[in-house]
């Protein structure tokens, strides 16, 4: 409406000529959902099953403390001989309700089972480490609980799980979810019910998509088939969730073998050292030491009054016979030294059980006789006895084996920050990933890139001078020609949700020509900057993209009366060079 003046004088106006401009949304902001240490903000409120924004590992720390600490002891196996070199690692394992990893050994001749106690594995702190790790930023955690209670682990549920997903679906923000602690499910049917919810959810919101692990591959060997694994994951997916919401996730395999857990992470406080399992680590520790620093040899007899000495060759006093091999104890070796510090060592190992409580301040400088920590204790062992290195070694190798979800997610975000949304998150490696869990050669790729009846895996391989590498850029609904590739459906999610975000502020205004022309403006304005920047493919931007709103083109007289304004966006995606195939051929000289 024309201002009305009344006043004699010059009045300026400055009208836009511009319509508002678009902001793209983020792409890459994760909703990490998992079993925690605590759950609690700056105030000490309680942040459980409260969706908290977290913007770097040290807030994560802060919030919801450090990850679960896993119990570990060795079991006792044969001994190696001369004869025999390889029997030790060929030897079966003991039978146990634990988790066994495997052969370790702390002097190379004599192993030990490295034996996890029970079967409880959280996963969400060291995947949150992943993420960072490789270029994760800002992301949302949903705690579903305390990952154990009065020393007790906690059960895992998928009905805690579901419950999360439910909070996270109620607020806008995340763009991709992933519950790296759903893989240590009970069995692959809550895993199927809880994929299930994650995809029905990114479907409804529309906004986000689903992180998928397989599960059981944690649990196989590199010799293990784990083509029944993907096969279960498959029919959990199809038999729940219909192929039109395929499109909202993606799947990756193998889990990761990574060094996210330093050995120096690991103390004496890891291991359960009661009764018989105190008993074969201080036996290991003090045969290590025994071998390594052997008892001198007795000293000549010194001839007695009235005794007869039986002189040897060149008239020197015959010796004592040594003992027979094994006659001689560990304890005795250790009574011999003369070395002070190895002896302190000695009285390191007897410390084993009685430090697990963190002691007193030694009130003067004998740490050993007035209580030592589990740092302290753990940095003694490591310094005198040779091999203990290599057993904390094996014990944060095996907490470094973890899930995808929480490295490709933390590639994505540092695929999108450095390259756009439009390009595909495949052909690069993972950082602190050491290899993938089980080896996946060229054909048996074929089925799980491209499946007959659909539900794409995404495979992480090792190749000959190239490392690690991901290997695949599909989500699970790989036969559509519209939504067969990550980048396409992240893409046009990040297109909707920045165009929709801006319309926001055109809603209630007149359903007229003006209004048509400013919003086609301001999405053309948009994607014309997309296009530029390469994520939209044509040779101009008449080709590239297209925006219509109109009486007679995307509306009728009844919209116009109903106060509906339709706006229709056409795109032409870029999609990724997938196959390349290259042709060669011989000419053969003409003749004169």
């Amino acid at each position: 409406m024309a201002t009305q003046y009344k006043t004699p004088g010059v009045y300026i106006q400055e009208p836009d000529s511009f319509p508002p401009s678009i902001v793209g949304v983020e792409t890459a902001v994760p909703c990490f959902i998992g079993y925690t240490q605590q759950a609690t903000d700056t105030d000490k409120r309680d942040l459980t099953l409260i969706p908290k924004r977290v913007e770097s590992m040290a807030e994560f720390v802060q919030f919801y403390g450090r990850g679960y600490g896993q119990k570990y002891y060795l079991a006792a196996l044969g001994a190696k001989t001369d004869d025999d070199k390889e029997a030790a690692d060929d030897k079966a394992p003991p039978t146990s309700p634990d988790t066994n990893w495997g052969n370790v050994s702390l002097d190379g001749s004599t192993s030990y089972a490295l034996m996890q106690v029970g079967k409880n594995v959280f996963n969400l702190y060291n995947s949150m480490r992943l993420f960072y790790a490789n270029g994760g930023g800002a992301c949302y955690v949903i705690s579903c609980g305390a990952f154990e209670a009065n020393g007790t682990p906690t059960t895992i549920s998928a009905d805690d799980f579901i419950a999360a997903l439910g909070v996270c679906e109620s607020f806008v923000g995340p763009t991709i979810v992933a519950i790296p602690d759903a893989i240590q499910l009970a069995d692959k049917d809550q895993f199927a019910n809880v994929t299930a919810q994650m995809l029905r959810s990114c479907a409804k919101t529309g906004d986000r998509m689903a992180l998928l692990d397989v599960w059981g591959a944690n649990t196989l060997g590199p010799r293990d088939d784990w083509k029944p694994k993907i096969a279960d994951f498959r029919s959990g997916v199809a038999s729940q969730v219909p192929p039109e919401m395929w499109r909202f996730g993606a799947a990756y395999f193998p889990p990761l073998v990574t060094s996210v857990v330093s050995p120096s992470e690991i103390d004496i406080s890891n291991f359960a050292v009661d009764g018989t399992n105190k008993t074969i680590l201080q036996t290991a520790l003090l045969g290590v030491l025994s071998a390594a620093y052997p008892a001198p040899p007795p000293a000549p007899a010194k001839p007695v009054a009235g005794e007869t000495v039986t002189a040897g060759a060149g008239g020197k006093p015959v010796p004592p016979p040594a003992p027979a091999n094994g006659d001689a104890k560990p304890a005795a070796n250790l009574a011999a030294l003369s070395d002070k510090g190895k002896t302190i060592y000695a009285s390191y190992v007897d410390k084993i059980g009685t430090s697990l409580a963190v002691l007193p301040k030694a009130a003067d400088t004998n740490a050993v006789a007035a209580g030592i920590t589990h740092k302290q204790l753990t940095s003694a062992l490591t310094a005198t006895v040779p091999g203990f290195q290599n057993l904390l070694t094996a014990v944060a190798a095996t907490q470094g084996v973890l899930p995808t979800s929480g490295a490709i997610a933390g590639v994505w975000a540092t695929n999108d920050a450095s390259r756009g949304v439009w390009n595909a998150p495949a052909n690069v490696g993972i950082a602190t990933m050491v290899m993938p869990k089980l080896p996946i050669a060229g054909d048996d790729q074929d089925d799980l890139n491209v499946p007959v009846q659909g539900l794409a895996v995404n495979a992480i391989r090792t190749f000959q001078g190239r490392g690690s590498l991901i290997w695949g850029a599909r989500t699970l609904d790989s036969l559509s020609n519209d939504w067969r590739y990550i980048q396409v459906r992240r893409t046009m999610i990040y297109v909707e949700q920045s165009v929709k975000q801006a319309l926001d502020a055109m809603v209630f205004r007149p359903n007229t020509a003006q209004t048509w022309v400013t919003v086609v403006s301001m999405i053309e304005s948009f994607l014309h900057g997309l296009w530029a920047a390469g994520g939209l493919m044509g040779n101009s931007p008449a080709q590239a993209y297209n925006v219509v709103a109109g009486l007679g083109s995307t509306m009728t007289p009844d919209d116009v009366l109903n106060g509906v304004m339709r706006v229709q966006v056409t795109l032409q995606m870029v999609h990724p060079a997938e196959f390349i195939e290259l042709t060669f051929k011989q000419q053969m000289l003409g003749g004169a």
